[in-house]
């Protein structure tokens, strides 16, 4: 999106800040006043709400929890978008007006935070709301996806779209409430899905996953072996459509078709391989490259001898792709061939060469993690690379990527791995102000297993607050925390008559389990199960393994097959105060 963003994507206007959703409506406003009315008018406006930090204005306020915090946000944002919607009609009667978003955000629903981690419906569900003067009313549950919504303004406004462009045309179901698209897909790094419903498929590097999402929209029951017929059809239906996205992306060179199998194996199909291989020997030096290229990322080894024999092409590049792909496939003949590469600044081949566990790579590995327009893979593979290298070179480049909020979950493992007080420091550093559950999982885990003396200490801030950490129990497990102080309540605390397994504990009827004992006013329960834990008569629902906070008591009770795996006392904390907006500013200039 380089050359799109320096064009500023077309728009004539473009205001580009953090700002509160309401603080866009008058800005809107303003803008609207000097356009004339007979001007035609485009206007996209993005409120950030509901996003992390959840921080709802006080006018929407519904409570001190994150997801009541959350709400609060939604509320926000859906009033904003009230006001947008009445001052938009107002100067543009006639007008079409489009809601919707660009992912949901996880709960704690299956077992995470935030969004960009799955592709579960909490995180890729979002709404769409299409209001046109010929528009009909009603709710369609078609399966649409926001590429739609490009191909349908064109084709309403009469304007021929790019052949390559992908997306449905959602004409007939505005006008008329019927037809739509059969199914949709997504995808985020190695998962891919596929939704016709009532069934949606989630495939990944472990198989794939089947949900009935009108009997579990919750998405807790794979029923792919009671429905094996819909498995095999929606995952041929998946497989068709990787298939088909180079012929639609024109991935062409000179006259002739890219290669199909070249198309396959670059979006990740290891069968592709032996067809790949056979293209090594092809004409054109670009896929001769490719495949060099792509085989390597597939890891046939089975290519090892005639990607050497392209080491001494006459094409540059093909000789550079056969070297990187050599030594990804652990050809240690081409390790000094990328080394070269590397010293003339290619940072691919540096990468390449560190990923290998040759410290050659180093210097421009840390180039390449520096650039925080490089593709995220490519960083975090390096950061990983860094881990598993060892070298304490590598640790001020860690440092300076610990500002990356997507990578810090790896740079604190890579940190843990290469050790030492500076890199322990930087740890505990990060880890004092720490925001995101995932980094202070990480953090926690490394300081553990660094054994640094503040590990349990600063640990225990995070569990006491609202939201610990969702592995925290399970760290403190690890470590012997909990058993060695007598706070793993299973082992400790209790009497009456426990169905113990691996799994964690049954509590029988007449199970007690006391907590009188222990300092702090907060309750942190680790259980696993399907059922409820009541505390205080508050029922939590549980499904799978889950991290419930409380206040202390006494006073609980399970129903279903809900195990107790741990109980942590521990002191109530607050969680840190999100970091102050961007000041907003009435300067209309940019």
């Amino acid at each position: 999106f380089r050359a799109l963003a320096q064009r500023e994507f077309g728009f004539e206007y473009r205001k580009v800040m953090f700002a509160p959703a309401h603080a866009r409506v008058p800005q809107l406003e303003r803008y609207l006043d000097e356009v004339g009315s007979e001007h035609p008018v485009f206007a996209w406006v993005h409120l950030f709400e509901p996003h992390e930090p959840y921080e709802p204005i006080e006018r929407f306020a519904r409570g001190d929890s994150r997801r009541q915090r959350y709400e609060g946000e939604v509320a926000t944002a859906d009033d904003a978008v009230g006001r947008l919607v009445a001052l938009f009609r107002e100067r543009r009667p006639g007008s079409t007006i489009v809601v919707t978003a660009d992912h949901g955000e996880e709960l704690g629903d299956h077992g995470g935070w935030y969004h960009g981690t799955t592709l579960y419906d909490e995180q890729v569900r979002v709404p769409l709301l299409w209001s046109s003067p010929s528009a009909r009313r009603g709710v369609h549950d078609a399966p649409v996806e926001l590429i739609d919504l490009a191909t349908t303004l064109l084709a309403a406004l009469g304007i021929p779209r790019d052949a390559r462009m992908r997306g449905d045309d959602l004409g007939d179901v505005l006008a008329r409430g019927e037809g739509g698209p059969r199914v949709a897909f997504a995808e985020i790094d190695d998962q891919r899905m596929v939704v016709e419903n009532p069934y949606k498929l989630i495939c990944g590097e472990v198989g794939c996953r089947l949900y009935d999402l009108e009997r579990d929209p919750r998405e807790r029951d794979n029923v792919a072996e009671a429905h094996a017929d819909v498995h095999d059809r929606l995952r041929a239906e998946l497989a068709g459509f990787v298939e088909s996205i180079p012929e639609v992306e024109a991935m062409g060179v000179g006259d002739a078709a890219w290669p199909p199998a070249l198309a396959r194996a670059q979006l990740g199909d290891a069968s592709a391989a032996p067809a790949v291989r056979a293209l090594l020997d092809d004409e054109r030096d670009e896929v001769r490259a490719a495949a060099a290229h792509a085989l390597g990322e597939l890891d046939d080894r089975d290519a090892l001898e005639p990607i050497a024999r392209l080491r001494s092409d006459s094409d540059a590049e093909v000789r550079r792709a056969a070297i990187l792909a050599g030594v990804a496939l652990g050809d240690v003949d081409a390790h000094d061939g990328a080394a070269a590469l590397a010293d003339a600044g290619d940072r691919r081949a540096a990468a390449t060469l560190l990923e290998a566990g040759d410290a050659r790579g180093l210097v421009g590995s840390a180039a390449l993690l520096a650039d925080a327009s490089a593709d995220e893979r490519e960083r975090r593979s390096v950061v990983r690379a860094m881990g598993a290298l060892g070298d304490p070179r590598a640790i001020d480049a860690l440092r300076l990527a610990m500002g990356d909020v997507r990578l810090r979950p790896d740079v604190i493992d890579a940190l843990a791995r290469i050790g030492g007080p500076q890199a322990s420091a930087i740890i505990v550093d990060a880890f004092e102000g720490e925001r995101y559950l995932a980094a202070r999982s990480a953090a926690a885990r490394a300081l553990f297993a660094l054994r640094h003396p503040r590990a349990y200490e600063l640990s225990r801030r995070f569990v006491g607050m609202e939201t610990p950490y969702p592995d925290a129990l399970d760290i403190w497990i690890e470590a012997g925390v909990l058993r060695r102080t007598g706070r793993m309540a299973v082992d400790a605390t209790r009497g009456g008559v426990w169905d113990c397994d691996a799994h964690g504990c049954l509590p029988g009827p007449d199970a007690t389990l006391s907590v009188g004992r222990l300092r702090g006013d907060r309750a942190v329960w680790l259980v696993q199960g399907e059922g409820a834990l009541s505390i205080d008569d508050v029922a939590h629902e549980v499904s799978g393994r889950r991290l419930i906070t409380t206040a202390r008591s006494d006073v609980w009770r399970v129903s279903g097959d809900v195990r107790i795996v741990a109980v942590a006392i521990v002191d109530a904390h607050d969680e840190i105060p999100p970091p102050p907006p961007e000041p907003w500013s009435d300067d209309d200039s940019g």
